[in-house]
């Protein structure tokens, strides 16, 4: 005999199935939802609603609309957005592009030029701010910014007030983040808005908790019961379907950008409409007929066949767990060619043997890099002092922890790094408590150090650069910072006209040419070069020349000549395109 009746099986059923309708497609639930003057959260977490934002540009174009942004990466799809005239204020961490190599936006800088306000923050606080707005908070507590230009720049939103328990400190806070709607792609909900959310998880979902009004888009709706199986097999974050206001299905709707899924489903980035892009933001005129022909003369349906089904499967293709291999034997003959160690890589090189040198001798057990040379410099240095046996964990700031980078790409966030991680976190753990509590090494570029160790990468007078995304939090919880710059004129004022990073945690500066440390009192001074014995005096007149400061000398000075071609061929084999690593 059953030990429930039939109709108390059937009961329970029935509340296992019945569930609210949110579905509604894209045009629907753009029009319910947005209004002129709105505050519009795109998350950046998992995959980039890029559906989402063509859609929006579709309906409101021609309407004289314009609305406050807030993404904590603006890259292409926010770039669409300004470029058609529909962002009055952007709040951010970072303004650029990000593909096929960070570069500076003249889609935004176009946009500055002619009234749009950027507001800038750090990645962390960005994230915090949501956090904030999504317990209701007002306003939360900050370890960043201090000593930032943003700090000033932002007075509205922060402050430092009295420690309430202890009188004799201060304390950084910042107001809450409170957008009006949220958009947000995932790789699966069910028609109630139950969503399931594979990695990265970067900000979070604290934008959709802060947020008056949810739109999920979604790669396929499925049943409830497909949700929790997902959630269940995989641990993945979830989205619960009660703050969701409205669900609609948009496959590949993260394109050009990449999706992760379960077991190695998912889609790449797509390099080629990434870079076509690129090439066209460069001029305004090219730049309209370029949003005209693959966002205002297409809908979802025919943006995707305008794609074709060959390119968008070919995409999907390069997260097989294998590629990386048929990427480097197709790259061979650049891998090993035997063209000399160019500037660029020399600096890379004599960066790996300090980080190593620097981890030895003081212990560290974690290294977050920044994009570009310093995390090729990071990750050499890590695979260098893994084979001595050293316990050294790679951090990237949108969760990867204890990621073994594969050759074939010098990208953080590639699928790989993701999957060899021990730990995925979000943003606000990895910037905040893995870098304190864990003993942390951080690498990072720049576009301008001065003698103080200050960092800027934001921008110069009316110029915009790229913006602290988490460097400025990395600055300042790390335990020490190591600054990678090519020797260029104007990027080593006496003084940064904006301070990033503060310079506090600063240790050594390595360029194309010369190695600062900081000394005693406070300043940089050369303590080593590359190249050879004969031409030493050459290149101290050189650097002499490029910085702005009195060059200050600590002799003997170190020597660094050129790595070996073993090691060469490694380090190229991480960048078979040469997209950080540059020309030879």
């Amino acid at each position: 005999m059953a030990f429930f009746s039939r109709d108390l099986e059937k009961k329970l059923n029935t509340i296992q199935e019945i569930h609210s309708d949110k579905r509604i497609n894209l045009s629907g639930a753009i029009k319910e939802t947005l209004r002129t003057q709105m505050k519009l959260h795109f998350a950046c977490i998992s995959a980039l609603p890029y559906s989402s934002v063509r859609e929006i540009i579709r309906q409101v174009v021609d309407h004289n609309s314009q609305f406050e942004v807030i993404s904590l990466g603006s890259a292409s799809q926010i770039q669409m957005l300004v470029a058609e005239g529909l962002v009055s204020k952007l709040v951010t961490s970072y303004v650029g592009d990000v593909y096929p190599r960070p570069g500076i936006s003249p889609v935004f800088q176009r946009a500055v030029d002619n009234g749009l306000e950027i507001e800038q923050w750090s990645l962390l606080v960005f994230s915090l701010r949501l956090y904030a707005g999504a317990l209701g908070l007002k306003f939360i507590p900050t370890t960043s910014l201090i000593g930032s230009t943003m700090t000033t720049d932002n007075q509205d939103s922060f402050i430092t007030i009295p420690n309430p328990f202890n009188s004799t400190q201060e304390v950084a806070i910042v107001k809450e983040l409170v957008p009006d709607i949220s958009f947000l792609h995932v790789w699966a909900a069910d028609q109630s808005g139950n969503a399931v959310i594979f990695p990265p998880y970067s900000e979070n979902l604290w934008g959709c908790f802060a947020s008056k009004k949810v739109v999920l888009t979604t790669e396929k709706i499925v049943t409830t019961n497909t949700i929790r199986e997902l959630a269940n097999t995989y641990q993945c974050l979830t989205l619960p379907g009660g703050i969701v206001d409205f669900v609609s299905e948009s496959p590949w709707g993260a394109h050009p950008g990449s999706h992760y899924g379960p077991r190695g489903a998912g889609y790449d980035v797509d390099l080629d409409h990434l870079i076509n892009f690129r090439e066209s933001a460069k001029d305004p005129e090219k730049m309209l007929s370029w949003m005209k022909e693959w966002v205002l003369d297409t809908n979802s349906e025919s943006y995707l066949q305008k794609i074709g089904l060959e390119r968008l499967t070919a995409n999907c293709r390069r997260l097989d767990e294998s590629y990386w291999k048929w990427v480097i034997m197709d790259k061979k003959s650049i891998i090993q060619t035997g063209h000399p160690a160019t500037p660029v890589e020399n600096m890379i090189w004599v960066t790996t043997e300090i980080i190593k040198n620097q981890v030895h001798e003081r212990g560290y057990s974690t290294i977050l890099a920044g994009q570009g040379a310093s995390n090729l410099a990071a990750w050499l240095a890590a695979y260098s002092l893994h084979e001595t046996g050293q316990d050294i964990n790679l951090l990237a700031e949108v969760g990867f922890y204890g990621y073994q980078p594969k050759p074939a790409s010098p990208y953080i966030f590639e699928f790989n790094n993701l999957r060899t991680s021990t730990a995925i976190v979000d943003s606000i753990v990895s910037l905040g408590p893995l870098l304190r509590k864990t003993k942390s090494l951080g690498v990072l570029g720049a576009g301008q150090i001065d003698q103080y160790g200050n960092i800027n990468s934001t921008r110069v007078d009316s110029f915009i650069l790229f913006g602290s995304g988490g460097a400025n939090d990395v600055g300042l919880n790390a335990n020490e910072i190591i600054v990678l710059l090519p020797l260029k004129a104007g990027r080593f004022p006496i003084e940064v006209p904006y301070i990033t990073v503060p310079g506090n945690n600063v240790s050594i500066c390595v360029t194309t040419e010369g190695i600062f440390e900081k000394a005693n009192h406070g300043t940089f001074i050369l303590t080593g070069y590359i190249g050879d014995v004969s031409n030493e005096a050459q290149i101290i007149d050189n650097i002499r020349e490029i910085i702005n400061w009195e060059l200050e000398i600590r002799r003997p000075l170190k020597q660094f000549t050129s790595p070996s071609v073993d090691w060469l061929q490694f380090l190229r084999s991480f960048d078979p395109d040469r997209y950080f690593l540059g020309r030879f």
